[in-house]
């Protein structure tokens, strides 16, 4: 009964927070003049156009305009998108490898080497979320983004999704299954301790 009153709390509570934060964007937005400068933003750097005919005629505002195919960064967005999924699933199937190796060695007797396993697993999560920012960084400029709003916003995407998976996967498998398909090392009924 505690939990669901907690549910209801939470989800009240996060509608009002998220009320709350539009008035609070608007009002820095006004205050610091940035009100709709997304719209008047100009092309990033970075930007270059199609390859067939990168500069075309707009027939908004009858000048000359970079453009790029939104086929073509469609395509490199799904590829972008698998190889930000085959690296979630690459995570967490080393988690559960890590996990396996961990169960073989306490059904051996080699509990120094199993408690091993948590620090390994403590030093693995860094070293992934600092190769995986590379990566994001390197996927993010082949999509080719005309403002550098977008660029920023589909690189925290790419990021923010690669490190949940990287921060909490390993707890979230913990908690929800290593009881029941591993061998806990700090008892039977206490994974979360391992």
């Amino acid at each position: 009964v505690d939990q669901i009153f907690l549910g209801f709390f939470l989800v009240i509570w996060a509608a009002l927070y998220k009320v709350q934060w539009d008035v609070e964007s608007k009002y820095c937005a006004a205050k610091w003049g940035t009100t709709n400068f997304e719209e008047a933003e100009l092309d990033s750097p970075q930007f270059v156009g199609g390859p067939a005919q990168p500069r075309q005629l707009s027939p908004i505002t009858n000048q000359m305009e970079t453009r790029y195919p939104d086929n073509k960064r469609t395509c490199t967005q799904l590829w972008s998108f698998s190889i930000v999924v085959l690296c979630s699933a690459t995570l967490v199937a080393a988690i559960l490898a890590l996990f396996f190796a961990q169960n073989l060695a306490f059904q051996a007797g080699l509990t120094v080497v199993a408690n091993i396993f948590p620090a390994v697993l403590a030093l693995a999560i860094p070293v992934a979320s600092r190769g995986y920012s590379q990566l994001a960084y390197w996927l993010n400029d082949q999509e080719n983004y005309r403002t550098q709003t977008n660029y920023d916003n589909n690189l925290i995407r790419k990021i923010f999704f690669f490190e949940i998976f990287n921060n909490y996967s390993a707890l979230a498998i913990t908690a929800l299954f290593k009881g029941t398909y591993f061998e806990c090392i700090s008892g039977k009924d206490n994974c979360l301790a391992d």
